[in-house]
């Protein structure tokens, strides 16, 4: 059994990117649907979450069924010379995406290479920061590993300055849950917006896997996809892709346009971690403070974490690089990406500042350990100027626009959610104002 549906826009992923679109385009009245592979949030609590993921209302009270929830793992083998065998990838498939499970920092990136190619988002950055309510935290809400961290990092000459964050302090409780679902809504998430564009007509259809775009005379005119009930149709004046710099490229090559998903950055970061005896459990923000005072020249910066585990309470610095476009994503959603010598060097020079810094910290020398290499911020799959135009619209298709970190031009290098949240405003004004 097939079901359609029309709307003016159809926007496929309820991310950064996806619910941002929709409250725009909403309150500038047009009649928008968004699609969602993953479940909706009924319910996001200390210590439950209540999904629906099509088949009725489930509650999640284990943090390990809740992270398997929130978290879509990928990963990507390396070489046997590489300090990883696997780089392992984090996407949240739920209504709310990725947004559901950042650490809240808000940093402007990519802002001068996009408007080298014409994309000026000032106004755009301005307004995001104001909306999402960016501010620094005071430093009662920093816990006692990030203060022993600090201090440690200063002695030896690093400055350690407060993350921007889109986080309502007055709301913060400092209970460090940013990353499995922020319990009392500080957190700036999508989810206020795709609020504040169903209030405005929009739709929001969960648990629906979008396979490719619908074409007429060589144009998009909407998507096709499918539940557990059978194969599902949307048709819209525009189709915008905002399904992430994995899923959306993927469902380019689907619809034809091969040239998606052969640019994947992914800004590799480690954890450099030990055990300070004389420091027991706290509550601790995630990247409360960061230093980048040696991003221009070496390429990374640091962050403090820390996080329990079998080892026990584990305190360190995070080493975060600006990768280059070395990946792919191929069309059934496996991902290639290898570390370079160049990401390699960078990741080490980190560590070993980690390790100094421990160690000044008064960590145990046999307790410190190197942690998996991860793959944050993934971007760069549609890129702007090879796959899209400048006005976000496909070069091999009229009519499909794309609007996420896939159309970024080169990697990141930091948090990416600000940067999205200015490129789908700036979209969405071009788009409000089509007839």
């Amino acid at each position: 059994m097939s079901v359609s549906f029309k709307a003016d826009a159809i926007v496929v992923g309820s991310g950064v990117a996806g619910g941002t679109i929709a409250r725009e385009l909403a309150a500038a009245g047009k009649k928008v649907i968004v699609i969602e592979k993953g479940p909706k949030l009924k319910k996001i609590a200390a210590k439950e979450l209540v999904i629906d993921d099509g088949s009725g209302e489930r509650t999640i009270e284990t943090m390990g069924e809740r992270l398997g929830i929130l978290l879509d793992v990928k990963y990507a083998d390396q070489p046997a010379n590489m300090p990883s065998d696997r780089v392992y990838f984090y996407r949240s498939l739920v209504v709310g995406g990725t947004s559901i499970t950042t650490a809240a920092n808000a940093i402007r990136s990519c802002q001068k290479e996009l408007q080298d190619l014409g994309v000026d988002l000032e106004e755009q950055f301005t307004e995001a920061e104001r909306e999402l309510r960016v501010a620094t935290g005071p430093m009662e809400l920093m816990g006692d590993a990030t203060r022993t961290i600090n201090r440690a990092a200063e002695d030896l000459g690093y400055e350690m300055r407060p993350m921007p964050k889109f986080v309502d302090f007055g709301l913060c409780k400092g209970c460090g849950r940013c990353t499995s679902g922020c319990p009392t809504k500080a957190k700036w998430t999508s989810l206020e917006f795709l609020e504040e564009a169903m209030g405005n007509g929009a739709k929001v259809e969960a648990n629906i896997t979008v396979e490719e775009v619908i074409t007429k005379g060589g144009e998009a005119v909407g998507v096709k996809g499918h539940n557990a009930k059978g194969d599902m149709e949307f048709y819209g004046d525009i189709t915008i892709l905002c399904a992430g710099a994995f899923s959306t490229p993927v469902i380019l090559q689907a619809s034809g346009i091969d040239d998606a998903g052969k640019s994947l950055s992914v800004d590799f970061c480690r954890n450099t971690c030990g055990i300070i005896d004389s420091l027991g459990r706290t509550r601790e923000q995630p990247t409360p403070t960061i230093c980048d005072d040696m991003y221009k020249e070496r390429g990374f910066y640091i962050t403090p974490v820390s996080y329990l585990d079998a080892r026990g309470f584990v305190i360190g610095i995070t080493t975060k690089t600006k990768d280059g476009l070395s990946g792919t994503v191929h069309p059934d959603g496996s991902i290639s990406k290898q570390m370079t010598t160049e990401d390699v060097r960078k990741l080490n020079e980190g560590s070993d500042l980690g390790r100094q810094i421990l160690l000044k910290a008064g960590a145990r020398p046999d307790t410190i350990f190197d942690g998996e290499v991860l793959g944050p911020h993934p971007a760069c799959t549609a890129p702007l100027g090879s796959v899209v135009d400048k006005n976000f619209e496909a070069i091999k298709m009229k009519n499909l626009f794309v609007c996420d970190a896939s159309i970024f031009p080169t990697a990141p290098g930091a948090p990416p959610v600000l940067t999205i949240v200015a490129l789908s405003k700036y979209f969405s004004k071009m788009m409000a104002c089509r007839t």
